[in-house]
């Protein structure tokens, strides 16, 4: 469902974010302070331009008109759009190695 939406709001697991990365959907990730690997992975992918975050007090009042602005203005979609899945590559490696 990830890759058919224009945007997904998620919390920075790594693999929902990487459905949006291959999907090329940019994603609004959910800031859970207490989570220090969701903190380390929303923070490089805000300053590489392929997210953007919001608190989860934003997320009980959310405004999608507000969080498709800034998607407009805080992604690089040309970045984004380059991402390809490369599980092709690692299923012949897997297979080369077994």
């Amino acid at each position: 469902y990830v890759a058919a939406s224009e945007t997904a709001i998620i919390k920075a697991g790594w693999g929902t974010i990487a459905e949006c990365m291959v999907g090329h959907t940019p994603p609004v990730l959910i800031e859970r302070k207490s989570v220090y690997e969701d903190t380390v992975t929303i923070n490089k992918l805000v300053a590489e331009k392929l997210a953007i975050s919001i608190t989860e007090a934003e997320l009980k009042s959310i405004d999608i008109d507000k969080i498709l602005n800034r998607l407009e203005k805080e992604i690089n979609y040309k970045e984004l759009n380059k991402i390809e899945s490369e599980l092709e590559k690692i299923v012949e490696i897997i297979i080369k190695e077994v």
